[in-house]
């Protein structure tokens, strides 16, 4: 799925160049990915803390 979202922005980005104005068309897109990013592993590192945290307390109870 993310491939797929990938490949939209790269398409976007594709046809941006063909607008009046590409450089700053490629400018925003640029953004517009770089926030998509942001919102994906921001997620993902709550998620890792959340596993670290209770493989740590595993192993704290089992060498108790």
């Amino acid at each position: 799925m993310i491939c797929v979202e990938w490949w939209c922005f790269e398409a976007i980005i594709l046809l941006a160049g063909r607008l009046p104005h590409p450089e700053v068309a490629i400018d925003t897109v640029g953004i517009c990915v770089n926030i998509a990013t942001t919102t994906f592993m921001f997620p993902f590192g709550l998620a890792g803390q959340h596993g670290c945290t209770e493989l740590l307390l595993a192993v704290q109870s089992l060498a108790s």
